[in-house]
């Protein structure tokens, strides 16, 4: 693992990157995969992940080999292909002589793993990348185990993410044109990239989409954000992704903005009529904004170290964004939070927040000082807005280490790539009429449930839904139904 992984985000961050390069230069993963469509995909997901995370590997056949040498290509790591009995072995559709402790499998809209069986291969759908994402995840879990409390390794997995269920065998309803319709996604960091991901390796996607974020790449960022590349550091998240998305799906319209989304709804969107925006921002507060310009559904995806959780809200059917993110301590706490984190005024927090406005030389010395960064570390937050000192949010989560018996953050990118492709199989149902709602969550340390509904009801006091005045704006923008 490079140390770049969490260069700038702290002590925690670096003891962290310490710990888990000892842990792992003793570790040789073994990975084959079938020649076939359903495998390489899962393939691309997993070894993409596989790069980011490890150096050593036992290459099991020629097309692991291949999405292996693409993989480091992307990411700028360098793979060793050793010869010698691996610690664990990744087999997707195929069974290796040695044994496999990880078979993957993916069917359509299902995804499978097992310690002990050959699992099947199917239809294309997002059953391939979940599949991929969890088996890094279960991975994980096997390897650092005695780091995480309250985990539960070794469980096989058979979900659908059509209906979040573990039983039966229908694959769900084939994916083949997608049609988005009009989509707003605020927010690109490693959600979106779990999701667009998906999208990317579907046969079709048409539609139009918007992708909104006012951040540029950092190093650090680029390393633990599935399939994104070295060379887009310092560059535009959104103009990026748009770019790569465009490639493979060149049917789907897709528009990059660099702003943020109070911005871009003043100037594009004024009117605030939105059909359907997805929000997987790092800040509760950029969701809070979103929920004011009343779309007429939301879906939200958010993940939290190893609780993933997706969302969605039609005003005045259930709870609405509003009431998932209301208006209390913790949203008044969230300037407390930052001057403690970064040490800055917390005027000087406000305006940043207000403005997203680039740190200055002079917040830069403050957050310096707070958070022990090197010189390298501060050149990365040149020109950036403030949440960007806090990027872990995004894709990192927090062990302990028996090294030490002490809190380290780690990254997770596989988490939030997981809840991203979550967050597309919730536009593809809205796309087919089958949306869910309000939404579930769960918490990755354990098996996976087969249903994981996140009980919610309207808030008596939330500030949207529970608003008069909000609730008749958004009825006479989409009428008394808000179709």
């Amino acid at each position: 693992m490079d140390e770049r992984t969490l260069n700038g985000l702290g002590e925690r961050a670096v003891a962290g990157s310490a710990a888990l390069e000892a842990k792992l230069s003793d570790t040789v993963i073994g990975f084959g995969l079938a020649d076939d469509p359903v495998a390489l995909m899962i393939a691309r997901t997993l070894a993409d992940q596989l790069v980011r995370w490890f150096r050593r590997f036992v290459v099991l056949g020629q097309p692991a080999r291949r999405e292996l040498e693409i993989a480091a290509e992307r990411v700028g790591s360098t793979i060793t292909i050793e010869e010698g009995e691996p610690t664990v072995s990744i087999a997707i559709g195929v069974a290796p002589a040695d044994g496999a402790r990880i078979y993957v499998g993916a069917d359509g809209w299902r995804m499978h793993l097992s310690r002990a069986d050959l699992q099947p291969l199917g239809a294309l759908g997002l059953g391939a990348p979940a599949a991929g994402f969890v088996a890094m995840l279960e991975l994980f879990k096997g390897l650092f185990a005695e780091w995480i409390e309250g985990v539960e390794p070794g469980s096989d997995v058979h979900l659908s993410l059509f209906d979040w269920s573990t039983e039966g065998t229908d694959p769900g309803p084939e994916i083949d044109t997608v049609d988005l319709g009009d989509v707003i996604w605020i927010g690109t960091g490693a959600v979106a990239h779990g999701g667009l991901a998906a999208l990317h390796d579907l046969p079709r996607v048409t539609g139009r989409l918007d992708l909104i974020d006012p951040d540029p790449y950092g190093e650090s960022a680029i390393v633990r954000y599935p399939r994104a590349s070295r060379l887009w550091n310092r560059a535009s998240k959104p103009a990026k992704l748009a770019e790569w998305l465009r490639q493979a799906q060149p049917d789907l319209e897709v528009e990059p903005h660099t702003m943020d989304a109070n911005t871009w709804f003043a100037s594009s969107r004024p009117d605030c009529v939105v059909r359907v925006v997805v929000t997987t921002p790092d800040s509760a507060d950029a969701r809070r904004h979103v929920a004011l310009k009343l779309p007429r559904i939301a879906i939200n995806g958010f993940a939290e170290g190893f609780d993933i959780g997706v969302g969605t809200y039609t005003l005045g059917q259930g709870p609405c964004l509003g009431c998932r993110y209301p208006l209390d301590e913790a949203a008044i706490s969230e300037l407390v939070v930052l001057n403690a984190e970064t040490g800055l005024d917390p005027r000087r927090i406000r305006e940043l927040l207000d403005t997203v406005a680039p740190l200055t030389e002079e917040d830069l010395t403050v957050i310096q000082a707070r958070l022990g960064l090197d010189e390298t570390a501060r050149a990365n937050l040149v020109g950036k807005p403030l949440r960007s000192a806090r990027e872990h949010l995004c894709a990192v989560g927090r062990i302990t280490t028996p090294i030490t018996n002490t809190e380290v953050d780690v990254p997770l990118g596989f988490v939030s790539g997981f809840c991203g492709v979550a967050v597309a199989a919730e536009l593809i149902r809205l796309s087919l009429g089958q949306m869910r709602a309000p939404g579930w969550k769960a918490n990755l340390k354990v098996p996976i449930p087969a249903a994981a509904d996140w009980p919610q009801a309207p808030t008596p006091d939330c500030f949207i839904c529970g608003d008069s005045d909000f609730v008749e704006a958004y009825r006479e923008k989409y009428g008394q139904t808000g179709s």
